[in-house]
């Protein structure tokens, strides 16, 4: 009798694995189309606002401004200031802190478990990603949210 318990559990975990893992699949899109909509936009000037939402030092949300492809400024969203808690938002947010630095974050998560990505409709720029490394990790999840973008002159 106890041996097959323990079979019917080892079965129905096995089941939900399988389950689970075939869902995972399904949860990494692929950023193609949404990069390629934004790379033919040609867009080099524009300005947005980034939050993000983890467990780390200055979630934000900051004020990006990118001119020409590279960013110009980094500012608190709130106060206008550049730096939070001490710390310089250019170096925090040095690596998300364009369009395309997003997209690549994207591209360099496609061995994260678990990967979302929604896409602003016309123009192609991701305008929330999530990113769960590991089921098996506490606290090392990260969401990006973009809004408020505005192209400049």
């Amino acid at each position: 009798m106890k041996g097959k318990w323990i079979l019917t559990v080892v079965a129905g975990l096995l089941l939900v694995g399988l389950v689970a893992g075939a869902g995972l699949a399904l949860a990494n899109p692929k950023p193609l189309e949404g990069r390629a909509r934004w790379e033919a936009q040609g867009i080099r000037d524009y300005r947005f606002v980034l939050e993000r939402v983890c467990f780390c030092l200055a979630r934000g949300p900051v004020v990006i401004e990118v001119r020409d492809g590279q960013v110009v400024s980094i500012v608190d969203a709130v106060t206008g200031e550049a730096e939070s808690d001490g710390f310089a938002l250019a170096e925090i947010y040095g690596e998300v802190s364009t369009i395309d630095a997003l997209f690549d974050v994207i591209d360099g998560a496609e061995d994260a478990e678990v990967v979302t990505v929604s896409y602003d409709a016309e123009l192609g720029y991701p305008t929330e990603i999530y990113i769960d490394e590991s089921f098996l990790m506490a606290d090392e999840e990260m969401r990006y949210l973009v809004s408020d973008f505005a192209l400049l002159d």
